[in-house]
Order: C-alpha cells, then structure tokens, then sequence
C-alpha cells in the first residue's frame, strides 16, 4: 500500500504549492499592479471619451463621437483629427507615471508647473500638469491637481502630450484614393493641360500629345499629390475674399477621376507677385473640405513637371514579339525575315532558313532602346538619315526606325507608327551594329 501513500503525498504537495502561489506570488503580484496603478497621474481614469489639451502656446480640444465612431477636434475649431497623433496623446495620458517624488509640497512656480505650466492636461474630473524638465535631464516635473505633492515623470510624456491644435488637426487634403481605381486625370496649368487617361493597366497621354505614359512615373506623381499634407490652415473657409485678402492667384487645377464616376478637384495658388520665381508660400483648396490649405513646394515642383516626364521611355518594348522585319538601305540593300510554323525563315534576297538566336538577339537590342530625351517638335527639321530603315510588324501593326545623325554622343532616331512621326536621342548605340550590308548574317549555319 506504499505506493497510495506515495500519491497521496504528492497530491497534498501539489495543493500546497498551488496554494502558496496564491496565496504569495499572486497576492503580490496583485499588490505590486496595486501600487503601480497609484503613480499613474489619471489613476481612476481607464478610459477617455474627451480631453483638452492646455500650453503655453494654446489650447485643443477633442471629444470622440460614439455615434459617428470617429475623434474630433472641437475647439478651438471643429474638424476632424489625425488619428495616430491623438492616439499617441491617450496612451501618454492613460500611460503616464510619475517615477519619483521631488517634494511632498512645493511652489509649483518653481518648477514650470504655475502660473502657466507645460502642459495642462484635463480628462473627465481628472486634470495634471507638467512642466520644466530637471537639471540633471533625467526627467519632468509634474503635478496632479489637488496634490501638493511635486513629481518626476519620463520626459517623453512631455513630447507627446505638448500638442497645439494643428498637431492633432486631420491635415490630409484628398481622401486616400486607390490608384487602381482613377481613370482619368487632368492638370490645368497657366502653361498648359496635360490629360491622362488609363486604358486596362496602361496610363496614355492624350493632351498636350499623344504618346503612352510611363505608368510607374505617372503612380509616383498621383501618389504625391494624393498623400498631399497641409503645412497650415491659413482660413478655415476658403472663399474668393480670402483669396483676395492673401493676394494670391490660381495657377493649376488637379481633376482626379474614378471608375465609379467620383471627381476630386484640387486648386492650387500662388502669389500674385510670383511669375517666373518659385513662389515661398503655396495653397490649395478642394471640392469637398472648407478650409485653404497651405501645401509643401512638392505640389509646386510636380505641377511644373514637362510632359517629357510623364512618357514611357521604353517604347518599343514590344518589337520582341515582332514576326516580321525589313532591313533597308539607300544603296538597294535589302533583307527580309519573317516568324512562321514556329521558326525563322529568310523571304528576299533568298528563301532560306534562318538563325532564329541572332534574330532574337537582334530583336532584344531594339526591343530595349531607352529613349534618353524627346526632340520637341517644331526642331527636328535638321535631322539627317543615314539611309537605314528597320521596319517591324507585330500582327497588323508596324513600327519603322530610321537610324540618323550623332548629336553629343548620342543617337538620333526617327520612329514612325500610328501614322506620326518621331525623334528621339538613345545613348545605347547597340542597334549601329545591324547597320551593315550583310546578307548571311542572320543565315542558319
């Protein structure tokens, strides 16, 4: 019967220890929460449905609307908040302990607490204050009201709570929009329009001309313009008088479109003054919020971007998938390839197989031409061919290059498709080496 003993031993153990973590390790625990819940500055406030912000620069408040389920700035102005910005202020607030204590009572004069502390923060019934941070830089010093006692806290507590009424203030201007969903953009300027429409995945140029858009270029400057922060909020409403008042002008329109059939305008202006200097101070007003916002020179910068910017470098992209080509010269060279039953075949000068890998080499080269600059028109009237003419067909349609002139190292090219004509500048000259009278280059060894 020594074995039931034995069990009824570790049994009578087992209830022992859990009895003593009980009654020891957890009653302290609780003891130990008990006492550090009592240097918290709010310590019977677990939760904060309003709370007012007071400085030596001015006062904020801000009240959350259970219904709308959203923060709001409510004085000194009603606007709504910049949510990471007030939930760093009620974690500080609900945060808040004071590590040690300076006095049991003192002039709060004396340590930056009176007549105008730091911070004065109120939440419900309950309302402390911080104020000049210690000599020695180890901390703040903070009172609770109706608590003669002086405090030491974290001054990291300070810098989340010093807060003015723009810091907690919603400075977005436009509603976050996903890129995916705009299908049409347009920016008035005093120096043109520029028109952008997108067709599946592709952003095209149909104003001032029309060419294809780099979409990763076109994303980044949408996407600027979108996360577009105000710097101030010069008037909470935007009228023409305050326009008047501030002496400004409107220099660009941003028109924003989605496939849903939204519409985001953005007006921006400058000052009257300003014609061929970049302007010091910049504003902008929207369709759907009332205040004039002061905007970054970002806006400004991007709004003066030349159409060159927005167009896709890589315009020929596609000719690696092209099942055809004509290589011509003036002095009747001629050679002639085309893609069928799964391989290449040689049609002029002579029916014969051909050397589909020094055709595709040939095609990458092309395919991969990096437009460094656009010639503007109205100035490509000096352009001087060579005589090479490389014409490519990718089903019905078809993309001829003549090969030009050097001008500073680089290449000068023609392009003609779509039934326009035009010139580019490539630095990579790779494509010179196809410029050769030579028949049996492409002929399958």
């Amino acid at each position: 019967m020594n074995w039931k003993k034995t069990i009824i031993l570790a049994l009578i153990l087992i209830i022992a220890s859990a009895g003593y973590w009980w009654f020891e390790v957890r009653l302290k625990t609780k003891h130990l929460r008990t006492e550090i819940e009592k240097t918290r500055l709010l310590e019977d406030v677990y939760r904060i449905e309003k709370f007012r912000i007071e400085t030596r620069s001015g006062a904020v408040e801000v009240a959350h609307d259970s219904t709308m389920k959203q923060w709001n700035v409510v004085f000194p102005v009603q606007y709504p908040v910049d949510n990471d910005a007030v939930q760093t202020v009620l974690r500080a607030a609900l945060g808040i302990r004071y590590i040690d204590i300076i006095a049991d009572s003192g002039n709060p004069a004396d340590y930056g607490l009176a007549p105008k502390p730091w911070v004065k923060f109120i939440a419900g019934n309950e309302t402390f204050y911080l104020g000049d941070e210690t000599p020695t830089h180890k901390g703040v010093y903070a009172k609770i009201d109706g608590d003669s006692r002086i405090l030491l806290v974290n001054k990291n507590f300070r810098a989340d709570l010093f807060k003015l009424p723009f810091d907690l203030r919603d400075k977005t201007i436009l509603p976050n929009i996903d890129l995916m969903n705009l299908d049409t953009v347009k920016i008035v300027r005093t120096s043109g329009e520029i028109k952008l429409i997108r067709k599946g995945f592709q952003w095209w140029i149909i104003s001032p001309i029309a060419a294809k858009a780099s979409n990763k270029i076109v994303d980044n400057i949408l996407d600027k313009i979108i996360s577009a922060k105000a710097s101030g909020f010069p008037a909470e409403n935007y009228s023409d008088s305050t326009l008047k008042k501030l002496q400004v002008r409107k220099f660009a329109q941003i028109t924003l479109s989605t496939n849903d059939s939204s519409k985001y305008t953005m007006n921006i202006y400058i000052s009257k003054s300003m014609v061929n200097e970049k302007p010091k101070v910049i504003y902008a007003s929207v369709n759907n919020k009332a205040p004039l916002f002061e905007i970054s020179q970002q806006v400004f910068d991007i709004l003066n971007t030349r159409i060159s910017t927005f167009r896709e470098r890589k315009l020929f992209d596609k000719l690696a998938d092209a099942d055809r080509f004509i290589i011509e010269e003036v002095n009747n060279f001629k050679f002639e390839c085309k893609f069928k039953a799964g391989d290449w075949f040689i049609l002029y000068p002579d029916s014969n197989k051909a050397d589909k890998d020094k055709i595709a080499k040939m095609l990458a080269a092309f395919s991969s031409i990096y437009i460094d600059s656009f010639v503007p028109f109205g100035q490509d009237t000096d352009f001087e061919p060579s005589g090479w003419k490389f014409s490519f067909y990718i089903g019905s349609d078809s993309i001829a290059i003549l090969i030009g002139d050097t001008i500073d190292n680089k290449l000068r090219i023609e392009s003609q498709q779509f039934g326009t004509n035009e010139y580019y500048l490539i630095h990579d000259r790779n494509i010179l080496d196809y410029c050769k009278s030579d028949r049996n280059r492409f002929f399958a060894q």
